[in-house]
């Protein structure tokens, strides 16, 4: 056996004498001769050996990322029509579901990617080159005979359209890859010798490999088929190829058992520790999430559904813990295959290919900012916060499960996972609320940890011993912490309320102490020669400059200036990220900062709109009822309120409204304003309020202050956030002079309520109530604000005296369909109009005088709505009622004998 091996050896060096070709052709001829039958080579059972699931999925990735591109340009650049984006969606859903279904049998068979025998290969007298160039021909027609089907598709998604030559060139080009690559043999060998040539770290050709080793006599053409001139020769080959499997299989297993970044996390994340971390996120996620939408129910409803809230957190939670789990598990086993798998396409094993790799993501990074940079800096300003909170957290992780992993008892082994749990939910909580990084006082937290983290990162920089990583040491930890100085100077602008003037103040010291620490090139390099020369005249003079000598020894004068040189040139960089920021933060968010300033400015707007709108209610009133006689009506109103309040609500001596008075008085003003019939007026407190305000006078406003366009320059941004600060100090200045209108208009209208037995400060209350659900919680304020606004649709507002002095008829209806709204809000049939509810206050209530009835019934809505206070016979919704006040049921007793 030995001996035929040799004469197998010495034959196949024979036909390849230079040693280069002879290894790469024993290698290949080996792998085919390992999976050949019969002994027989064919070309098209090449895709035998690749890798079926990468091939299929290059296959795939290929045909539908074009597709899917022309189909989400079409649609969302509206060019189709509707039967041209029915049909492309139809036929990205069949696709996909084939993608699937194709590469779950790829993963269970590996050799499913084989390509069936071509139709000319039985045919005798047909070579296998033949049969190549035939299925290389009938590929090439199959791609023409496509575009007409593209070019069609295109015309008919398109017609009508001034998009249609660009649609139907992008369709011609998708028809034709589909035809290139999906059918036939020839596309597969042609891809499986792209994964094999990666993989295997060398470019291969198959059919010219198998063509010259039938030239040179190792392979005979048949019918269709190569087959070997000696049996040995074949054997030989086989062991070949069988050597250079294991041969690949242990260089696989070295690359995933080095140190490699890649390798390193493959190994570390094991199947338990990703079913832990998952586990971490999700309770973290779900925790978070069932406390916010908690607090978001509890702080929406009244607190009577506290376990409403408590329900809907439990299941928020749930749903969220269980979808970041899965996503948690999904994302951390993908990163498990993208490292082995791109151990095994892409090693880096060489300075050439890192360099090359290097280069390629460096160019897709510069491309994605030229192309997208609005939304990445949008993105990561999102991201930013999350980043951050995790980056600590993990750190924080890395080191509990350093500490514990040896601990004995569960529970302390439980710590990193604790912090993961947290970490996860603190990280989700940033992302949808950034105020909980940038405002909070327990944000601060995290800035040491971060510094911390960024010293030790410095440390085990400076101790490698590749040269390169060690320059980079200094200029890495200046611009971490400039980053962090930034993140703190926000921080602290929002947890202190520094106005602009003393951040920009606070900016400009940064500044200058960064160019005062950035010494001339002169300085320094004078420096070191000054101590170059002390060293050379030390060693020229040793012992008439010993003391000297020995001073620059003890006190390391050359150490310390090395570490003082490092230290200032890093506090200058450092520093610099203040200017940098300044000078690329906002040209890169402008375009999201600008529409966000833009919305403050309208809310700022509209609320000041408002309260202009309060305001002149409110000075209608006090000047228009200053000089009218005292109301009947009006004190009626007051000592109606007052008999309703129960006694236990006040304390002795107290000269206050009660908390039902108030509320009464409240839903009187909304009544009151129900009443009115007031003309239709621009909803600006509706949600299109911005848009309402931006049809007149706002949005001239607007146009004013520089929001009709995208700001061009920071100046411009600045100018802009300027224009909303100022904004909201004059909505604020509004609000103030509201308030005092309000008491003056509140002490006008108590003047003319005479009830002896009512202090002055309990019918002032009542009163400022009354008004405030007249004007404030009514849309009163939107006709005044419309009226001397001059908006569009707006109509004069009412007398001052018909404003606040109620008709009592009408205001009892206005109190009916308050009643009613309350009944019929929380589902229950209305009691005013269904005859089968029998409610023993509305029917005395209606009974009664107008005016006294519409404070009762005033009182039994506030009673259905928050269930407090006193409401004699009021029915609540769900048909159970109030017993009366002062009835108790009996209490039974025993019979004594």
């Amino acid at each position: 056996m030995p001996d035929l091996a040799d004469r197998a050896e010495e034959q196949f060096s024979a036909a390849y004498p230079d040693e280069r070709e002879r290894d790469l052709a024993a290698r290949w001829l080996g792998l085919l001769a390992c999976q050949a039958k019969g002994g027989l080579l064919r070309w098209w059972e090449v895709p035998g050996l690749a890798s079926a699931l990468a091939v299929l999925t290059v296959r795939w990735a290929v045909l539908l990322v074009p597709t899917a591109a022309v189909l989400a340009w079409g649609i969302t650049g509206a060019r189709y029509n509707a039967p041209g984006s029915g049909y492309y969606a139809a036929f990205i859903c069949v696709v996909c579901g084939i993608v699937l279904a194709t590469l779950r049998r790829g993963r269970r068979r590996p050799r499913s990617s084989r390509a069936a025998a071509p139709a000319a290969a039985g045919r005798p007298g047909v070579t296998p080159a033949g049969t190549y160039l035939a299925a290389r021909k009938a590929c090439i027609i199959r791609t023409l005979a496509l575009v007409p089907a593209g070019l069609a598709i295109g015309a008919l998604a398109t017609w009508g359209t001034s998009e249609a030559p660009w649609v139907m060139a992008a369709d011609a080009i998708v028809a034709a890859a589909w035809g290139a690559l999906k059918f036939g043999p020839y596309p597969l060998l042609k891809l499986s010798e792209l994964e094999l040539s990666v993989r295997w770290e060398e470019r291969v050709r198959f059919l010219p490999l198998l063509e010259d080793a039938a030239g040179r006599g190792v392979l005979l053409r048949g019918a269709g088929a190569y087959g070997f001139g000696d049996p040995a020769v074949a054997a030989w080959l086989a062991g070949r190829g069988r050597a250079a499997l294991a041969g690949y299989a242990q260089r696989q297993a070295r690359r995933l058992a080095g140190r490699d970044p890649r390798a390193v996390l493959a190994r570390f994340l094991t199947p338990g520790r990703i079913k832990r971390m998952a586990v971490d996120t999700a309770l973290g996620a779900g925790v978070a999430a069932g406390i916010g939408v908690s607090l978001a129910i509890w702080s929406a409803v009244v607190i009577t559904t506290r376990w409403t809230g408590v329900a809907g957190g439990v299941l928020a939670g749930a749903v969220v813990a269980g979808g970041s789990g899965a996503a948690g598990y999904w994302l951390l086993r993908s990163v498990v295959r993208g490292c082995r798998t791109s151990l095994v396409y892409l090693p880096l094993t060489s300075r050439r290919g890192r360099w090359a790799a290097g280069a390629a993501a460096a160019a897709a990074v510069v491309a994605l900012v030229v192309w997208a940079g609005p939304a990445l800096a949008g993105a990561a300003a999102f991201l930013l916060p999350s980043a951050l909170v995790a980056a600590c957290g993990g750190w924080a992780c890395v080191l509990a499960y350093r500490k514990t992993r040896a601990l004995p008892r569960w529970w302390q082994r439980a710590a990193p996972d604790v912090i993961a749990a947290a970490t996860a939910g603190a990280a989700l909580s940033a992302a949808f609320d950034h105020r909980l990084l940038t405002a909070m006082p327990a944000a601060g937290l995290l800035f040491p940890a971060a510094a911390w983290g960024s010293f030790l990162l410095w440390r085990r920089m400076n101790g490698s011993a590749r040269v390169a990583v060690k320059a980079a040491a200094d200029l890495v930890l200046a611009l971490l912490l400039g980053g962090e100085l930034v993140l703190l100077l926000v921080w602290l602008a929002n947890v202190l309320g520094l106005p602009r003037r003393e951040v920009a103040a606070l900016r400009d010291v940064l500044d200058r102490a960064g160019t005062l620490a950035d010494l001339p090139w002169w300085a320094w390099t004078g420096t070191w020669v000054l101590l170059a020369a002390a060293s050379v005249a030390f060693v020229r003079w040793p012992i008439r400059l010993k003391k000297a000598a020995r001073r620059f020894e003890r006190w390391r004068v050359a150490a310390v200036a090395e570490i003082t040189e490092r230290a200032l040139t890093g506090l200058h960089v450092g520093l610099l990220a203040l200017v940098f920021v300044g000078l690329a933060a906002p040209p890169a968010l402008m375009p999201a900062l600008s529409g966000q300033l833009r919305a403050e400015y309208t809310s700022a707007y509209q609320r000041e709109l408002l309260d202009e709108g309060e305001l002149a209610a409110y000075t209608a009133i006090a000047r228009q009822l200053a000089a009218q006689p005292r109301s009947p009506v009006l004190s009626q109103l007051v000592t109606k309120l007052h008999d309703l309040s129960p006694p236990d609500e006040r304390q002795d001596g107290q000269q206050d409204a009660s908390g039902t008075e108030t509320s009464d008085a409240r839903r009187l003003g909304e009544a009151q304003a129900a009443a009115l019939v007031l003309a239709g007026a621009p909803a600006l407190g509706s949600a299109a309020a911005a848009e309402a305000a931006l049809n007149g006078t706002a949005r001239d406003a607007a146009t004013s202050a520089g929001f009709d366009q995208r700001p061009d320059a920071a100046t411009d941004l600045a100018g802009t956030a300027a224009t909303v600060q100022h904004e909201d100090t004059a909505q604020d200045d509004a609000a103030k002079r509201v308030e005092s209108a309000a008491d003056l208009a509140a002490k006008v209208v108590a003047s003319l309520v005479a009830v002896p037995r009512l202090s002055d400060s309990e019918v002032l209350q009542v009163v400022r109530e009354y008004l405030a659900g007249l004007i404030e919680d009514s849309p009163l304020k939107d006709t005044f604000a419309a009226w001397i606004k001059r908006l569009p649709g707006a109509q004069p507002p009412p007398e001052a005296t018909a404003e606040v002095v109620p008709v009592p008829a009408a205001l009892a209806d206005a109190a009916t369909a308050q009643l009613s709204a309350e009944f019929t809000d929380a589902g229950d049939s209305d009691p005013v109009t269904d005859p089968f509810i029998d409610d023993p206050a509305l029917t005395s209530a209606q009974a009664e005088d107008p005016l006294d009835g519409a404070v009762d019934i005033v009182n039994q809505a506030r009673y259905a709505s928050d269930r407090s206070g006193p409401c004699s016979g009021c029915t609540l919704p769900g048909g159970s009622g109030d017993e009366p006040p002062g009835e108790e049921p009996p209490e039974e007793h025993e019979l004594e004998p």
